[in-house]
């Protein structure tokens, strides 16, 4: 892990509420935050009685989940609102939730799952509070990895139990080959001040896609989207879409070298309120399409709440992926959740069954299964998709 003076100052700074990779973990830090001190304390304010520690203490969410299988899936969390909070992890087994021993690491935590029998997890160290850590699944255990450290806790898109990327903020990527990782350099865009790559999917070692935000004025509030390409041996940066006065790619899902869906929002400016549009960029081997997502909503608060348009993004195939996260309700001045399904002609909203307040994730395993899942508050949350209805699911206590 590089030494903190040598990372790049935070894109969290400014640009992290745009693309939070885990919008309703509202206790643990970004889901891209350099390991080096970046992490933000507990959202509780002022004194604490006796009873808020308990609650906190009892909090779980649900962060993340991958599902190699469409009965496998394995979905990691939190548990308390405290400072750098223990991870949990929960198996789905196509009937039910169970917990499974929980990786050896404290939040935030990213992992992604190749197979039942591998997934791997980068979180903070137990051991080193001040450093990042990996662990990897057999089925059964985890076991902490040695080697170097992850420099930053980001997304993480694996192909192999030989190939995971990394992805997160100062435009920080990095590869995992089994044993350790290694630092990659990605090119940005002239001029660049601030960068977040918020988003990776790759389909083979040859393969990847990269997607986020930039700005070349970290004071202006002006980010715009950027995406980049690896082949193999580097990344290359490529022509993204962008709107005026800003706009944000908050996650990328790809099925192959020339198909990509990338999502998130752009704002027009007009005053006293900023409006954002969710959107999506399809990308074809050569170049990007937009097209605009339903769930526009208003900032009565202007642009101090950029955390916009759907967080994440799974497409099972060309023609099937779902998008979910969580925005600013304009009429209600709170936090919703939303999913967004796409049948390769249109984009559609779809009902979830839960509570609104949270949903951070989705991984769909084929294209009439999803699951969703993400935190009420207090208690962690799951939903599956059929191909056209949510269910909600039981989650066992912790």
């Amino acid at each position: 892990m590089r030494p903190e003076g040598h990372l790049r100052r935070s894109v969290a700074r400014c640009l992290a509420v745009v693309v939070s990779a885990a919008a309703g973990a509202l206790a643990a830090a970004p889901a891209n935050a350099a390991v080096t001190g970046s992490a933000r304390p507990s959202v509780v304010a002022g004194h604490s009685t006796a009873s808020d520690a308990r609650q906190m203490a009892k909090s779980v969410a649900l962060t993340g989940v991958s599902c190699s299988q469409p009965r496998q899936c394995l979905a990691v969390g939190y548990r308390g609102k405290h400072f750098r909070p223990p991870a949990i992890a929960e198996s789905w087994n196509g009937a039910r939730w169970r917990l499974t021993a929980p990786p050896p690491l404290r939040g935030p935590i990213s992992a992604d799952c190749v197979s039942p029998s591998f997934c791997l997890a980068i979180g903070i160290s137990q051991k080193a509070p001040g450093s990042g850590a990996t662990a990897t699944w057999n089925g059964s255990n985890w076991k902490v990895r040695p080697g170097r450290p992850p420099s930053v806790i980001g997304r993480l898109s694996c192909v192999s139990p030989k190939f995971c990327m990394n992805s997160g903020a100062g435009g920080l990527t990095e590869l995992w080959n089994g044993k350790s990782w290694r630092d990659l350099s990605a090119p940005e865009p002239s001029g660049t001040t601030d960068i977040n790559l918020s988003g990776v999917s790759c389909t083979s070692p040859r393969f990847c896609m990269a997607v986020g935000v930039y700005t070349t004025d970290p004071d202006s509030m002006v980010p715009q989207t950027v995406a980049e390409t690896w082949n193999g041996s580097a990344w290359k940066l490529i022509s993204s879409p962008t709107h005026k006065p800003t706009s944000a790619f908050n996650d990328v899902s790809c099925t192959s070298s020339h198909h990509c869906v990338a999502i998130g929002a752009f704002f027009t400016a007009a005053r006293p309120t900023f409006r954002a549009h969710n959107i999506a960029g399809l990308w074809d081997g050569t170049s990007w399409h937009v097209m605009r997502l339903p769930g526009a909503v208003g900032f009565p608060q202007g642009f101090d709440n950029l955390n916009q348009g759907p967080d994440s993004i799974s497409c099972a195939t060309a023609s099937r992926c779902m998008a979910v996260g969580s925005f600013l309700n304009a009429r209600t001045r709170m936090r919703d959740s939303v999913a967004i399904a796409w049948n390769g002609a249109k984009w559609r909203l779809t009902k979830l069954r839960g509570p609104k307040s949270g949903i951070a994730d989705v991984s769909c395993p084929s294209q009439n299964r999803c699951i969703a899942v993400g935190h009420d508050g207090n208690r962690a949350l799951a939903e599956r998709w059929d191909g056209t209805t949510w269910k909600l699911l039981r989650t066992p206590s912790v």
